[in-house]
């Protein structure tokens, strides 16, 4: 019964973790080739504190638009900061 949204949520998952593990495997050369080494750690921290935010609104948007837009909405804001970066 569940297992499209099962799919699509190991989906969204992976893709964030894929990411996650490109950004951290190409920053120390990005980071050494802009001259930002000592900024290095800001990309995590920014990450981390970027998932608690959206965490935290999260629940209310949830509850008042239901899951399916917001969903799509961060599905989509996602895909777009994966082009842009």
């Amino acid at each position: 019964r569940f297992r499209a949204l099962a799919i699509g949520l190991v989906t969204l998952v992976a893709a964030a973790a894929f990411s996650r593990l490109g950004v951290s495997t190409a920053l120390p050369a990005a980071a050494e080739e802009l001259g930002g080494l000592a900024l290095y750690g800001w990309v995590f921290t920014a990450f981390t504190l970027a998932n608690i935010v959206g965490l935290a609104v999260a629940g209310p948007v949830f509850d008042r638009f239901g899951i399916v837009r917001p969903l799509a909405v961060g599905t989509v804001s996602f895909a777009g900061g994966l082009l842009i970066s």
